[in-house]
C-alpha cells in the first residue's frame, strides 16, 4: 500500500510514497521522510492546497504529476506524460514509462 499527496485544485497526484514514510501537512509546508530517514520539505504543498490519502494501491509505474486520483480511482493523464517526455527528449533523457 502507499500514501499519496494530491493537489486539491485538479486531483493531480504529486507524490506517491511508501506506507512506512511519514507525511506531515501544515498550513505552511509538507514534510515527508525518505527511505534513508532524511526529511524532504516542500514549501508549495500545504494543508490548504493538498490532501494526503493513505492505504492506496499505487500504480505499477508511477511518475509525479502524470496521474489523477478521484474518489479512489486512478486515471493516467496522457497529455502530461507526452509533455514530460517531450522535455526529456530535448534534454537527451530517456522517456518515462507510466502504468496504472
Amino acid at each position: 500500500m502507499a500514501k499519496i499527496i494530491v493537489r486539491n485544485s485538479d486531483n493531480l497526484v504529486v507524490f506517491c510514497l511508501e506506507d512506512s514514510q511519514d507525511i506531515t501537512l501544515t498550513a505552511n509546508e509538507c514534510k515527508f521522510t525518505n527511505g534513508n530517514g532524511t526529511d524532504t520539505y516542500v514549501l508549495d504543498i500545504n494543508s490548504s492546497t493538498h490532501t494526503v490519502y493513505t492505504d492506496v494501491t499505487a500504480p505499477t509505474k508511477f511518475w509525479g504529476n502524470c496521474f489523477t486520483y478521484i474518489d479512489g480511482n486512478w486515471a493516467l493523464d496522457n497529455d502530461k506524460v507526452t509533455n514530460v517526455n517531450a522535455g526529456r527528449t530535448v534534454n537527451d533523457l530517456p522517456e518515462i514509462e507510466v502504468e496504472l
